[in-house]
């Protein structure tokens, strides 16, 4: 039983669900880190228009579409993406150190911007922990990628 559930849910990338499905990981992850001490961190994508360019809908589901490709190649299996809004994904990085958080997100961005060469969206990110009551709900460490040297390659 358990290699036929294995292979059925056979997947490549991280782990991409519709929301209602993340929604309900999420809290199953919440448990588990209040009860065995995880350290996960939910991170949100924020695609805003940068100054002075115009918002295109072919542009902005091209830029949306690239965005959500990168999240899926750069994070790991065990951690799970989803679309939250228009504009914005969420991500969960499951049992990850705080201090790879940036690492992961350049990485991501990176890739963004190898397959999206226009720089009329800019991402940015913030993030918390998981588990509200080990550690501060402020969303941490934001990060604005217009004014950082991260260009496509």
């Amino acid at each position: 039983m358990a290699k036929v559930l294995r292979n059925s849910g056979n997947y490549s990338g991280a782990l991409n669900l519709n929301y209602r499905e993340f929604s309900k990981i999420y809290e199953y992850i919440n448990q588990l880190g209040e009860r065995h001490k995880y350290h996960c961190f939910l991170v949100m994508v924020t695609m805003e228009t940068a100054p002075d360019s115009m918002m295109y809908i072919e542009n902005i589901e091209q830029a949306l579409e690239y965005m959500e490709e990168a999240i899926r190649h750069k994070i790991r299996r065990i951690d799970v993406c989803t679309r939250y809004s228009a504009l914005q994904y969420l991500i969960i990085l499951f049992e990850s150190d705080e201090s790879q958080i940036p690492k992961v997100m350049d990485r991501i961005f990176i890739q963004y911007y190898k397959l999206y060469d226009k720089r009329d969206f800019i991402p940015k990110y913030e993030y918390l922990p998981v588990n509200e009551h080990s550690e501060e709900t402020n969303p941490q460490n934001t990060s604005d990628h217009l004014n950082q040297d991260i260009h496509p390659v």
